[in-house]
């Protein structure tokens, strides 16, 4: 999940509801999220969700490290990249 805003009928942004639901049919469904917090708007909220209870998103895997990482703004574009990596390898198999 990345950002999620939409511009608003006034002209401003905000926080798309149609994110977050897709987030919810995912948690319904099982499939593994990442949710890069660090580009803000739904996405941070989406974060802010995950990475309070991790085990609950990814029961077999421990993956707060990243998970941390793409929750801050602070961090480089390049370790943002590979934490979503470490994210997918683990999260996958091939």
């Amino acid at each position: 999940f990345l950002s999620g805003n939409k511009q608003a009928d006034t002209g401003g942004t905000v926080q798309s509801p149609g994110v977050q639901e897709e987030f919810d049919l995912c948690v319904k469904n099982r499939v593994h999220v990442i949710p890069l917090g660090c580009s803000g708007h739904i996405a941070e909220a989406i974060w802010k969700q995950v990475s309070t209870d991790p085990s609950r998103f990814y029961p077999d895997h421990d993956l707060s490290r990243p998970l941390a990482v793409i929750g801050s703004q602070a961090n480089s574009n390049p370790d943002i990249i590979n934490a979503v990596t470490v994210m997918l390898k683990s999260l996958t198999t091939i």
